[in-house]
């Protein structure tokens, strides 16, 4: 069973370095990206991710 993560970062190849490393775990699988709270807030909900990695000065 892999745990579901959802990450929000505005930095574009920062939230993208972070999904190549969570997905390479055998045990992890990034489901969402956002690059902006606001669509993370509108569209969470839909993928129902186990964690949430959030930039938190967004």
């Amino acid at each position: 069973m892999s745990i579901s993560i959802a990450i929000v970062e505005d930095e574009k190849n920062y939230n993208n370095a972070l999904k190549k490393v969570i997905d390479y775990q055998d045990d992890m699988k990034v489901v969402a990206q956002f690059f902006n709270g606001k669509n993370a807030l509108e569209e969470l909900s839909f993928h129902r991710p186990d964690a949430v990695m959030s930039d938190i000065q967004l």
